[in-house]
């Protein structure tokens, strides 16, 4: 069974190769940590943010309380970490980021280094550590469940699985997990969703040494511009092209990612807390954007 998965991983490397521009060889290939440790990022361009599809959003079922905001200057939760406001949205941003690759690092099927120092969010890390929900390493099993006619995949249907959008290649956003599906069959589908999620960690672990070492990166100007965004209008309200909106940033479209996977992962595994720091921070930042329909949205996403 290994060597099988190992021939596969290698045809799926010969093939995106030579979507890329092809390649005449090919090397044993390397572990997530030996991957990470080699590639060491040198710009703040790192991790094209895939392409999320949406599900249609009937605005009269995201009923909500209307309810004032507060201005962007003010802290809406006082000495949080997670709080949202002028000095505290890059401590939000890289606290959501790391204990988002923390959990989705728990379903690779390697070992991936740890985040231990942190000159730009030093104390931040420190504080991170001290009231973790889960123990860095704790493994998952990623079980793949997709319907068998990958013909039907519309719009809706790969909104309500966001992993079958990854891509399957470290410096685009095409093609995808469900490009690679669609046309080679399902009977290898575990593998390629394996090795798409081993390359968006691969990523998100890449950006954080980034932030580390330079304190902001362009996905972080994302996340800011939402923010600003969001503080700008009487109301964010509950509809697709807001929902679009949120998913072009790394953070939320990393809460759909992680929300899919545990659902049809984890959501029954015994000694994994209900709650993991990704949840919390998520929920946090949630709740202090005053964007509380997201949450519901998550929710609808399991299948019907």
């Amino acid at each position: 069974m290994i060597a099988k998965s190992l021939y596969y991983t290698l045809t799926i490397t010969l093939t995106l190769a030579m979507v890329a521009c092809s390649s005449s060889s090919y090397r044993k290939p390397e572990s997530i940590e030996e991957k990470m440790n080699r590639f060491l990022p040198r710009k703040s361009e790192i991790g094209k943010i895939p392409k999320f599809e949406v599900m249609h959003i009937d605005e009269g079922k995201y009923a909500i309380r209307k309810n004032k905001r507060t201005p962007a200057s003010v802290d809406t939760n006082a000495g949080s970490e997670t709080t949202i406001g002028p000095f505290r949205n890059k401590r939000t941003y890289f606290l959501t980021l790391l204990s988002q690759y923390e959990d989705l690092s728990s379903y690779s099927e390697n070992s991936a280094p740890k985040i231990t120092t942190c000159p730009n969010f030093h104390t931040s890390l420190i504080k991170h550590r001290e009231t973790q929900a889960i123990p860095f390493g704790v493994k998952r099993k990623l079980n793949v469940n997709f319907t068998a006619d990958s013909s039907t995949w519309k719009t809706e249907y790969l909104a309500r699985y966001p992993e079958l959008s990854l891509p399957v290649v470290s410096d685009d956003i095409i093609p995808t997990v469900a490009d690679i599906i669609k046309r080679d069959g399902q009977s290898h589908a575990h593998e390629i969703l394996q090795n798409a999620l081993n390359i968006h960690i691969i990523k998100t672990h890449s950006e954080l040494r980034y932030l580390c070492e330079n304190g902001v990166s362009n996905n972080y100007y994302n996340f800011e511009n939402l923010v600003t965004h969001i503080h700008r209008q009487p109301e964010f309200v509950p509809n697709s092209d807001n929902m679009k909106y949120l998913l072009k940033t790394t953070i939320f479209s990393n809460m759909a990612l992680i929300k899919s996977i545990r659902r049809k992962s984890t959501s029954r595994s015994r000694g994994i807390a209900s709650t993991t720091s990704s949840e919390s921070y998520g929920n946090d930042l949630i709740k202090g954007l005053k964007i509380n329909w997201v949450k519901k949205y998550f929710g609808e996403m399991k299948i019907k």
